[in-house]
């Protein structure tokens, strides 16, 4: 509902929006527009931070996948004052040239990999593959939502547990009730999702 109602969820009547992933969509889902509001940033960081220690307790340390999962990261690393890393897609191509920024010196056992969705789980496994080169242990995924059963049964099967805070048929149901978008439109959307998802 906060994501819906504070625009994240977006619609224009005259165009499709490209994925990083090749698809065309009606709407897109842009969590990236919730750090600027403060009220709803807190209220989400929060429940990332709860749903985190609740499974976890506070010796973990938290990956924000670049760069949509890093304000969301340090949020709730600030929160639990637990030890912050952060991703690249690929190496930075001077200093120490690396895909992990952070020391990790001050890093926990176990870590949980963060990012704003799951919709195919790349991003995700680019940071997973990283930071298991480097001999972590990758524990979770942690999203803001959850586009995708198939990613997540993909990193279930993999020993990653999977946390959201929504999913895809909430997100259709507060933006049918918002006249985001229309009955119709929630039916084909589900319908796409459930194609694609399995």
């Amino acid at each position: 509902e906060h994501l819906v109602k504070t625009g994240c969820y977006i619609r224009t009547a005259d165009s499709k929006f490209d994925t990083t992933h090749g698809d065309q969509v009606l709407a897109y889902l842009c969590c990236r527009l919730a750090i600027s509001n403060v009220e709803v940033r807190e209220k989400i960081i929060e429940e990332l931070a709860r749903t985190i220690y609740d499974n976890y307790g506070s010796n973990i340390t938290v990956a924000g996948m670049a760069t949509a999962g890093i304000p969301w990261a340090a949020g709730v690393a600030e929160k639990l004052s637990i030890p912050l890393l952060y991703i690249r897609s690929k190496p930075k191509e001077y200093g120490l040239k690396s895909c992990i920024e952070g020391n990790l010196q001050y890093v926990t056992e176990q870590i949980i990999v963060m990012d704003d969705v799951l919709y195919t789980g790349q991003t995700a496994q680019i940071g997973i593959d990283a930071l298991q080169e480097k001999g972590l242990e990758v524990v979770g995924l942690s999203t803001l939502a959850k586009l995708s059963e198939k990613a997540e049964k993909k990193f279930k099967n993999n020993s990653i547990d999977v946390s959201y805070l929504t999913d895809y048929d909430e997100i259709l149901d507060v933006a049918t009730e918002e006249k985001i978008i229309n009955d119709k439109e929630k039916i084909l959307k589900v319908v796409k999702s459930f194609i694609f998802s399995w």
